[in-house]
């Protein structure tokens, strides 16, 4: 059961550590360690994680954030995990930090269906398509926009 989102921050190696381990099962090109750490300590970067009772990273969400505008790079959720709600949390936990913006982004595969059923369940929009926008394998990226909000 999760214990609660947290923010993490670029001093917080063991957490770090544990979401690059989630990042290389979950995601066919992953970011390293370095990645994370990076965007952690940057101004503007956000690592989120979802934390069960004992501390354990059970999901976790990365977004970059200049001034009013923020774009979700990431959420990736421990298989063991899905569909108990965690995705949704990081989100909600996102939303409810970033209530000043005016402009939220992301892509999704256009093959993930519960990605995207998780994004609109969430208020976000589908705005655009980016052909061959993903790797390994390619396929199409849905751009997506939190409450469709227009540019």
């Amino acid at each position: 059961m999760m214990q609660k989102v947290k923010k993490i921050t670029a001093e917080e190696t063991a957490l770090l550590t544990q979401i690059t381990a989630l990042e290389q099962l979950c995601i066919p090109n992953p970011w390293s360690y370095e990645m994370f750490e990076l965007e952690a300590g940057r101004t503007g970067g956000i690592v989120l994680a979802a934390l069960d009772e004992n501390g354990n990273v059970m999901g976790f969400l990365t977004a970059q954030r200049v001034v009013d505008t923020a774009d979700i790079n990431n959420v990736a959720v421990h298989p063991d995990h899905r569909r108990q709600s965690v995705g949704s949390a990081l989100l909600a936990a996102f939303l409810e930090q970033n209530t000043d913006c005016t402009q939220i982004f992301l892509e999704v595969r256009a093959s993930n269906e519960a990605a995207i059923g998780l994004y609109k369940k969430h208020g976000f929009l589908a705005v655009g398509m980016r052909k061959r926008y993903y790797t390994n394998p390619v396929e199409d990226g849905i751009l997506m926009q939190y409450g469709g909000k227009t540019c």
